[in-house]
């Protein structure tokens, strides 16, 4: 969803995406594994500027 808003309002936008957890829970299934890139992936070019964490 993020990527997709990030091409539709382009290169200046601020897109926020919230993790609700650690993710630890995560850690043991396919959420954890590597992508498999093909040629139009856009996972690449995907950076993350920042992080904030609130407790």
């Amino acid at each position: 969803g993020a990527v997709m808003l990030a091409l539709q309002y382009g290169q200046d936008a601020n897109i926020v995406t919230v993790f609700p957890d650690d993710n630890k829970k995560y850690l043991s299934t396919d959420y954890s594994l590597e992508p498999i890139l093909t040629e139009n992936s856009l996972v690449p070019q995907i950076e993350l500027k920042s992080v904030r964490a609130y407790r």
